[in-house]
């Protein structure tokens, strides 16, 4: 494998998909995996990943008013053999928001009704610009 395991020497470990098994072994090694933001590919209707694409694009104008650089990505699940019934179907998953700031790096999500952060916090979607000053104001430690 690329990452180095042998799934027979470390059964914990087999039949995992590769993102789950690069998060165990880093654990194993001892690095910090932050915690999923949603379900593990879970599927979204095009018309809700729009609404979250759109509540995500408003707080990442609130960070860019502030000055700090963020990156609002998305992903499609892309299944070839949908019929052999081992993997679920094809479709856009949650897109996420990548927050640098002096503080390190945050990635948020939506579900239309709060923001949810990679570390932990939850705010409402009702005021980016007030969620945008707090998280800088606490990241950057002033």
């Amino acid at each position: 494998m690329a990452i180095g395991v042998n799934p027979a020497e470390q059964p914990e470990l087999a039949g995992q998909g590769a993102a789950r098994l690069r998060a165990a072994v880093a654990r194993r090694q001892g690095e910090r995996v932050p915690p999923r933001l949603s379900k593990p590919g879970q599927i979204l209707a095009e018309a809700e990943v729009s609404r979250r694409v759109l509540l995500l694009a408003e707080l990442h104008a609130a960070f860019t008013a502030l000055g700090v650089r963020c990156v609002l990505s998305r992903k499609h699940r892309l299944v070839l053999r949908y019929e052999a019934g081992l993997c679920g179907p094809s479709g856009p998953l949650d897109p996420h928001l990548h927050i640098f700031t002096d503080g390190g790096t945050e990635v948020a999500t939506t579900d239309g009704a709060v923001y949810s952060l990679a570390s932990g916090g939850q705010y409402p979607v009702d005021d980016p610009k007030a969620v945008a000053a707090k998280l800088t104001s606490d990241r950057n430690g002033s």
